[in-house]
């Protein structure tokens, strides 16, 4: 009776796992069809455009593996909105420091 019991319990998880996987797969396959696609984005557009719809375009492009300039651009985007990479800007002149806005409004030139 117990062998039967633990026979039954094995075969259904090993259904329920492959269900599972089937119906991943099958998922990931709709996921890529232009017309449900175009639903999904109806959906997003149908609270109108904001920050929630632009980050999930924005996830869309950076987790997509068709396109890796898109990819690309859209990972140096969340890296800008983020702050993750700081750039740094040259603030001399010919070499040499720029005046302080206070010896500008003086008139007084510091060379």
């Amino acid at each position: 009776m117990v062998y039967k019991v633990i026979s039954r319990h094995t075969e259904l998880t090993r259904v329920k796992k492959g269900a599972y996987l089937v119906a991943r797969v099958q998922a990931s396959k709709l996921l890529t069809k232009p017309n449900i696609l175009k639903r999904i984005d109806e959906i997003f557009e149908s609270g109108g455009l904001n920050d929630s719809y632009v980050d999930k375009q924005l996830e869309k492009l950076i987790t997509q593996d068709a396109d890796f300039k898109s990819k690309l651009g859209a990972i140096k985007e969340y890296n800008t909105l983020r702050s993750r990479i700081q750039k740094k800007i040259d603030i001399t002149s010919g070499n040499k420091p720029i005046p302080i806005l206070g010896d500008l409004v003086k008139g007084v030139d510091k060379e």
